[in-house]
């Protein structure tokens, strides 16, 4: 299946929070009745504790909460300049060098982060939901 998604955005896109956010509920409705304790409403919180009940590898629970939270930063640092939520990087390369620069890194190296942690995601997403 292809995604709508707009190529940008920092939410939907394959690899992108929503995937993060399908798994962590996907596990809770099917183990949730006989591990509660993964009912929760964070989700670096249930991402930690998928770990501790042994129902996510320290492979995926790393490559699953480095994502989330570089792709929670981007959001929060659009936020911040915007004053509105934003789930999409900018087009212009020099209001995406501002962006790379909230977060301590230069453009290029927040696309490229953004496509590894986008791809280790989709490649966990598409592992764990089988």
């Amino acid at each position: 299946a292809t995604s709508t998604a707009p190529a940008r955005s920092l939410k939907r896109r394959p690899g992108g929070m929503i995937d993060v956010e399908f798994l962590v509920q996907a596990f809770q409705m099917q183990y949730g009745r006989e591990k509660p304790s993964i009912c929760r409403t964070n989700t670096w919180e249930c991402l930690d504790v998928l770990l501790e009940q042994g129902l996510l590898s320290a492979r995926d629970h790393h490559t699953l909460t480095e994502s989330y939270s570089f792709h929670r930063l981007a959001e929060a640092r659009l936020r911040i300049v915007t004053n509105r939520p934003l789930t999409e990087y900018p087009e212009s390369s020099s209001e995406l060098e501002k962006l790379a620069h909230r977060m301590g890194i230069t453009g290029n190296e927040f696309l490229t982060t953004l496509q590894k942690h986008a791809e280790a995601t989709r490649e966990a997403f598409d592992r764990l939901v089988q």
